[in-house]
Order: C-alpha cells, then sequence, then structure tokens
C-alpha cells in the first residue's frame, strides 16, 4: 500500500487518542505511524502534529549526585585544576547507542501543549540500534567503530587493541593519558591489567560525571546531524551506520578543539557549583 499525503479525518481523532493516553513526553512521528499502523509516512504525521500545536523536543536522561559523588568530582577538578594539567595530551573516549528514532540518553518526541515535559531514562531499541565506540584528542577524532556484542571486558580490550593501540603506536608519544568512564568492563581487574600489560597510561574519572567529558558534545554533534524534524526518517541500520560514520568523518577539528579546550572550565564550573552537575 503506497503512503498517502494526507491524514484522514478518522485517523486525526485516533492520532489525538493515542497522544492523549501517552505519558509526559509524548511519542516520535515513526512510533504514532507504526502503532496505528497509518496509511501516510511519519513526515506526513509530523506536519499534522504541528498544525494541531504539538512541539518536538528532546528529552534527556540524567542520574541524580549523591554527595559522595559530589565530593569525588570536587577533589578531581582541584587536583587537575591546581597542577595545570595539559588536556591536549588526553586521549577523550565514550561510548554511545544510536537507535533508529534517537541516541541513547535522549528521546526525541512529540508532545501535545497539555502533556509536560519530563526526563526520560529508558529505551526500547524497538526496531534497531547501533552501538558506537569514540575517541577524540586536542583538535582531532581518533578512532571510531560499532560494536555488535555486547560490551565487556574481552570485547572492550580488543576494541583498545584495534583503535587505540594503533594510534598509540604512530603518534610516537610517551606522554599521552587515556581517559575513559568507570563502567563495569573499563575499571575491571582484567581490564586494568591489560592497561599495565600494554604500557598504557590511563586516568582516573569520577562517577557519573558525562558533563565532565567533551566527548559527551562530539555525540551531540552527530546527534543534530542525524535526528530532527528536517532530516530523513532513518528505516534501518543500514540506513543509519554510514550517516554515522559520515557525521564523524565531518567534524571539524575546531569544534573538536573548542570542546577538548573547554575541561578547565568544566573543572572550575565544578567547584563554583559545589560538585554539581555543570551547565555542559
Amino acid at each position: 500500500m503506497s503512503k498517502g499525503k494526507y491524514v484522514s479525518a478518522t485517523d486525526k481523532v485516533r492520532i489525538k487518542a493515542m497522544h492523549a493516553k501517552q505519558k509526559p513526553g509524548g511519542a516520535s512521528a515513526p512510533d504514532v505511524t507504526k502503532q496505528l499502523e497509518l496509511p501516510v509516512s511519519p513526515q506526513t504525521v509530523s506536519r499534522f502534529l504541528k498544525n494541531e500545536g504539538a512541539s518536538y523536543s528532546s528529552f534527556k536522561a540524567t542520574a541524580p549526585l549523591t554527595g559522595v559523588h559530589k565530593a569525588a568530582r570536587i577533589r578531581f577538578a582541584q587536583h587537575h585544576l591546581e597542577n595545570h594539567t595539559d588536556f591536549s595530551r588526553w586521549i577523550l573516549s565514550d561510548e554511545k547507542r544510536f537507535s533508529l528514532d534517537g541516541p541513547d540518553g535522549v528521546f526525541y518526541a512529540w508532545h501535545m501543549p497539555s502533556q509536560l515535559q519530563q526526563l526520560r531514562s529508558k529505551r526500547s531499541f524497538q526496531g534497531g540500534s547501533i552501538m558506537v565506540w569514540g575517541a577524540i584528542r586536542a583538535d582531532h577524532t581518533v578512532a571510531l567503530t560499532e560494536v555488535t556484542v555486547r560490551m565487556n571486558s574481552t570485547v572492550y580490550q580488543e576494541v583498545l587493541s584495534g583503535h587505540l593501540l594503533p594510534y598509540l603506536e604512530a603518534s610516537g608519544d610517551e606522554n599521552l593519558i587515556f581517559q575513559q568512564d568507570n563502567a563495569p568492563c573499563h575499571a575491571s581487574r582484567s581490564t586494568v591489567s591489560w592497561f599495565q600489560g600494554q604500557g598504557v597510561a590511563s586516568t582516573d574519572w569520577p562517577s557519573l560525571s558525562p558533563d565532565l567529558n567533551p566527548t559527551e558534545n562530539i555525540w551531540g554533534y552527530l546527534v543534530k546531524c542525524l535526528y530532527g524534524p528536517r532530516k530523513p526518517i532513518i528505516q534501518s541500520k543500514e540506513h543509519l551506520r554510514p550517516r554515522i560514520y559520515a557525521a564523524w568523518e565531518s567534524m571539524p577539528a575546531a569544534a573538536i578543539r573548542n570542546c577538548t579546550e573547554s575541561v578547565p572550565r568544566r573543572l572550575s564550573q565544578v567547584l563554583l557549583k559545589q560538585g554539581a552537575k555543570t551547565d555542559y
């Protein structure tokens, strides 16, 4: 059945009814189209929702910081600011999951004016998703690779062997520092032993502190390239995969530099906010 250009009167009622039942935050146009089996495209549904006064917004997942977390963030910030750490020697890394309708940790949806926006922390990823590991340094990308299986210590070490070690060897700089968060596979005894065996220097990182990692902003750049009401609907992982890599390759050096050079400012803000989340 071909997709129509207009939403019928009956389907308009069904779409409104569906949104009325949604929890605060609404639903994405592809979700509406799929769940109601509408004979129109997601773009047509988007136009209808916009005409009805709905807004298209993103909802970020967050985790609360305890007093222990804040104290650790303060110690981390004080140490590196007092020692004037040269962050241009840091290789900053992170993992990110992208689904067909939005990235992990950010839910894009239409919501009606009567619906309150709320933070969402869980996604179903119906239709598939792609997990990637990426790293940057100073004003350039280091590597990006897809992770096709569950990330455990063994898989993580394989990723580092294939993408971090070649970069370190090519750089010839023995003073580089590798940054990672405290995910279980990162902090396991096996991975710590791997770092020691490979002679890779890594840094401690405070828990629940993605706001201190400039790589999060790099993911934000990719998100803007991939998603949004004016972007083409991503129908499959085969469509999503090349777009992720193309966005990664297109990042300007100045944009990466702006992110990595912001680390001292992030740490200063941690102190100003007494360990609380920064504005980054």
